[in-house]
């Protein structure tokens, strides 16, 4: 398939195009970067995506001001790169915290030193993976979906506390931090808020866990509950 779209001149897509050009490419290398992009753009989009409609119909409090943030700074249009919305900021940064979208998210290899946490001690030398799970419960009301925890009076309250490991960006954000930062976490930020930003503004939606059957773990390499529960959309009420 990857052969018939390089031989294809009319198919503008960036891998074919990519190995048209004067580039040394071998064959598994592109197929290599489609697997990886495949993954990364897929499974974690639709993970991320389940995970915050989720906990938005789980809590219409949340959809509520949601909706009324996004219809107050877009007023029904679509969302673009300009476009401000903390309390969606707020939402994503929640959705992170209870349903990170992969469960090992940082690898540290051959510390430097000893480290000791939770009472565990970790020799010089390990290899250290670490989960968003957690952060989970090191918070204020652990188990609920609060996306003001990530307010500026919020924030201010932790600051000098224990609790302020929670605003760093590696706690914080599901792409990483630094030099090796997602490459695409900009792209997938856009998609994510875009598509969001258009559901919520124009449809009410709950789970109905009178149809859903329980949970028994997770679906495909990132954290998305399986089975997906079943969600209900109607037109949301207009302003």
């Amino acid at each position: 398939l990857l052969d018939e779209c390089v031989k294809d001149s009319s198919n503008h897509g960036f891998l074919p195009m990519f190995m048209r050009a004067e580039h040394d490419v071998t064959r598994f290398q592109a197929l290599d970067m489609v697997a990886f992009l495949m993954f990364a753009a897929t499974d974690t989009m639709v993970a991320t995506l389940g995970n915050v409609l989720l906990h938005l119909g789980r809590n219409p409090a949340v959809q509520a001001q949601l909706r009324q943030s996004l219809r107050a700074e877009l007023d029904g249009k679509d969302w673009g790169p300009d476009t401000r919305c903390a309390y969606l900021n707020w939402v994503l940064y929640e959705n992170q915290r209870l349903s990170p979208t992969l469960m090992l998210s940082h690898i540290r290899h051959n510390l430097a030193h000893d480290v000791e946490i939770e009472g565990y001690h970790i020799p010089a030398g390990s290899s250290l993976v670490l989960s968003h799970h957690l952060v989970a419960s090191k918070v204020d009301r652990p188990k609920e979906f609060w996306p003001d925890r990530w307010s500026d009076e919020e924030k201010a309250k932790r600051k000098g506390t224990p609790l302020e490991f929670l605003d760093h960006p590696i706690v914080r954000e599901p792409f990483g931090f630094g030099p090796r930062k997602c490459v695409g976490s900009r792209i997938a930020l856009l998609q994510l808020k875009s598509l969001l930003s258009r559901l919520v503004q124009d449809y009410e939606f709950y789970v109905d866990e009178s149809t859903s059957a329980p949970v028994r773990g997770t679906a495909g390499t990132a954290n998305l509950p399986s089975p997906f529960p079943h969600i209900r959309f109607t037109a949301a009420a207009a302003r």
